[in-house]
């Protein structure tokens, strides 16, 4: 989605609003963690401030299907942030456009989570001799590792 500077460079408006669904395919997103955006919407204005140079003022929200880090199943993570910032010059602002697509690309990647997960209960991830445990049990006293560092201690 292109967005046309050349009434803001003209002066002919003062800021370019921008009201919008934005859609991703999956090709898009492909070398993410990301397996699918929906629901992504952004909400905004361009601008130029005093330097003559281009500003964003948005807002964007939508949802990740992300996969659980612990039950691997796709689950939705909601996401909203706000974007402001001048606009670095690159080859799109010299023809007077901007990818909208592209810079909210770059600012949703930003909220991606490094751990992402909805199991509350661990007890139900367990197998022939193991199971998984918290974080807190692994620091505290029932901590299945326990003995195994004493062990090494011992050598």
């Amino acid at each position: 989605m292109q967005i046309d500077l050349g009434s803001l460079y003209s002066h002919t408006v003062d800021k370019l609003t921008v009201d919008t669904d934005v859609s991703y395919s999956k090709e898009e997103v492909s070398g993410t963690k990301i397996k699918q955006l929906v629901d992504v919407h952004v909400k905004g204005y361009f601008f130029l401030n005093s330097n003559n140079e281009v500003e964003a003022n948005l807002d964007y929200s939508g949802t990740m299907i992300l996969d659980d880090d612990i039950s691997l199943k796709e689950e939705k993570y909601p996401f909203s942030a706000s974007f402001n910032e001048k606009l670095e010059e690159n080859g799109e602002n010299f023809t007077k456009k901007l990818d909208l697509k592209e810079i909210l690309w770059e600012n949703i990647v930003l909220e991606i989570p490094l751990k992402f997960t909805k199991v509350k209960n661990l007890e139900e991830f367990n197998g022939d001799g193991w199971k998984l445990v918290s974080e807190d049990e692994l620091k505290g006293v029932n901590n299945p590792f326990k003995d195994l560092s004493e062990k090494f201690k011992e050598e």
